[in-house]
């Protein structure tokens, strides 16, 4: 089974990463526009030198903060997960497990990324106790 892992410099906040211009469209702030064509290099470079890894996806994601202040983790995910599936060029509604956590603090902050096949979506199928019409069911309500 093939894995993807790569480091990435931390992200800008989802707070700070768009800017309403004057038509009212949100459009990336510059700094967030690199951000994300730097992470977006690093995860085709990536997929590259291992190859993706069977659908769906499990992300694993250890977020070292730059220091000791409060974060939100979700505020870091948005724009960084969207440059890593445009790198790897797979839309990311194929991640179906994700996993995040602190992991502690360094200097100048970064993330460490894993992408895997995501096995765990076919346990829980298989143990939720649904029979099949009743998980099409649910999928549909997704």
């Amino acid at each position: 089974m093939s894995s993807l892992c790569f480091e990435v410099p931390y992200p800008p906040s989802i707070n700070h990463a768009y800017v309403t211009i004057a038509s009212g469209k949100r459009v990336l702030k510059p700094e967030a526009s690199a951000y994300r064509a730097l992470v977006g290099y690093v995860a085709q470079t990536a997929k590259q030198r291992y190859g993706i890894p069977e659908l769906p996806l499990q992300m694993s994601v250890e977020v070292f903060t730059p220091d000791k202040r409060r974060r939100d983790l979700d505020n870091l995910l948005k724009v960084m997960q969207d440059a890593i599936s445009d790198g790897i060029g797979v839309d990311d509604s194929k991640i179906t497990t994700l996993i995040m956590r602190k992991a502690g603090v360094i200097r100048n902050g970064a993330v460490r990324i894993s992408i895997t096949h995501d096995a765990t979506h076919e346990w829980f199928a298989q143990q939720s106790g649904f029979d099949d019409s009743r998980l099409i069911v649910w999928n549909a309500l997704q």
